[in-house]
């Protein structure tokens, strides 16, 4: 078999993905049409067979490792084929706020400011004096699973202006000002009227790497009209940002656009015979957007929506820990506000990793039957809680609760009632259902840990000899 591949355009080699036209093969023979005119002459018209090739043809190689769907958006980042099963680990959709239990914020610079903008589902990142930067960032870090794509879509604006810097993506930076990224994977627009916008793969810690294409050099489509897909990307209006990888340390990258309902993939990092370390310190990221002006002028970068999954599901796996408040006397209630129990947290250390809250249980040895909650991130009053490491795992800490702390504030996640007990009876509470984008414990972007404390108070009078535990899963 012989293929024609002028077609589309000048192609001097057949490759993987290039439309051609198949000649000189029986299997695949031209279709003949005649045509008989008034005067009796006959005009045979030939229809030769088109196709797409899904694998090169030259390899001796490629029917063993080719593929039939070709490499395209219709595959994972490990070339699985896609077939909408993937597993939603973060969403958010900023309806009525701009989710601040979600992304943790920081504003610096009498200029800058982020805010909601109502009937608009986003939030407005401003900056309007030079070392200005707003960050806007998840606690959560997403638990990559190794042989599983990690997919994360993005929504804003963030058209290219002077002195001022744009970044959206899967990364982190330093836990001080002013935090500047250190890890992970992002695009990146600067340089105002050229219209400089990059993809960029970041580590700075352990054996340092950095990779940026710019867009004259993306080597799938360049999204400037000349391109496969003949599509142009006009950066002064939202785009929705497509990025996928395969980690275990050094798997491929692939950057894009979603648009108009089909992924076009920009850009894509590989990395064959090229590293001796992993290309990011952690597969693990947040959900990131910033701005940064570096000079003079102003800027905004427009915040809308984003989702990370994890594609073919996710399996809960990992090592189970348990937490309890120990002693024998238990916190003594009142009624009138609440007070902590047990707390939980990630050793600030130890940020990359997951933990997921499994289940709370709550035991009442008092004459007064009580209410608990899991509350996130509270305001201790009257003392403050004494951290330390879990002896079965440094990577998570505790603090056990006293009837001298009060709590205010915070985010509540769960609630039940822990029935009054007596000498024959005493009576327990356990909530299982925690399993959530809020019950993953994670850190803020100047390295706080989040914290949830199991706190309680009487419903019916003051009560004595409240006791608390969690069990939780540790990923990393």
């Amino acid at each position: 078999m012989s293929v024609n591949s002028d077609v589309r355009e000048q192609i001097s080699i057949p490759e993987s993905g290039k439309f051609v036209e198949i000649t000189g093969d029986s299997r695949f023979p031209a279709i003949s049409v005649q045509r008989t005119y008034p005067n009796n002459s006959v005009e045979t018209a030939e229809f030769s067979k088109y196709a797409v090739l899904t694998y090169d043809i030259n390899s001796p190689s490629a029917n063993t490792n080719g593929t039939p769907f070709g490499d395209n958006a219709a595959l994972d980042a490990f070339g699985k084929l896609r077939v909408t099963q993937p597993k939603t680990l973060f969403d958010a959709k900023q309806l009525t706020d701009k989710l601040p239990y979600v992304f943790d914020e920081i504003i610096s610079g009498v200029g800058a400011d982020s805010v909601w903008q109502k009937g608009d589902s986003m939030t407005k990142m401003t900056t309007s004096n030079s070392g200005e930067y707003v960050i806007r960032q998840t606690s959560m870090h997403m638990n990559y699973q190794p042989g599983k794509s990690m997919l994360g879509y993005f929504t804003g604006v963030f058209t290219p202006q002077i002195n001022v810097t744009k970044r959206i993506g899967m990364f982190q930076g330093l836990s001080s000002a002013p935090y500047t990224p250190t890890d992970g994977i992002f695009i990146e627009s600067t340089d105002g009227p050229s219209g400089y916008v990059a993809f960029k793969v970041l580590k700075t810690a352990g054996t340092t790497y950095s990779l940026s294409a710019a867009q004259p050099e993306w080597n799938l489509d360049r999204l400037d009209g000349t391109g496969p897909s003949r599509l142009s990307i006009n950066l002064n209006y939202a785009q929705l940002l497509v990025i996928d990888y395969e980690w275990l340390s050094v798997g491929r990258i692939r950057c894009g656009f979603n648009i108009n309902g089909k992924t076009i993939y920009a850009h894509e990092f590989t990395h064959p015979n090229g590293l001796s370390a992993p290309y990011m310190t952690s597969g693990n990221q947040p959900v990131r957007y910033e701005i940064r002006q570096t000079g003079v002028g102003s800027g905004f970068l427009n915040h809308i929506c984003s989702s990370v999954m994890s594609e073919g599901g996710e399996a809960y796996i990992g090592t189970s820990l348990t937490a309890e408040l120990t002693g024998t006397a238990g916190v003594d209630l009142i009624t009138a506000s609440y007070r902590p129990l047990l707390a939980v947290r990630l050793n600030p250390n130890s940020h990359d990793l997951a933990v997921v809250l499994k289940g709370i249980h709550v035991l009442n040895t008092g004459n007064s039957t009580a209410i608990f909650k899991v509350i996130m991130n509270p305001t201790v009053t009257g003392g403050s809680l004494n951290f330390v490491n879990l002896a079965s795992n440094n990577n998570v800490q505790c603090a056990q609760g006293s009837s001298s702390l009060g709590l205010s504030g915070g985010y509540e996640l769960s609630s039940a009632y822990a029935f009054k007990g007596n000498s024959a009876n005493s009576s327990g509470a356990g909530s299982d259902d925690l399993l959530g984008e809020l019950a993953v414990l994670g850190t803020r972007i100047n390295g706080t840990p989040d914290v949830f404390v199991i706190a309680a108070k009487g419903v019916e009078g003051a009560t004595a000899g409240v006791f608390a535990c969690v069990d939780m899963i540790l990923r990393g």
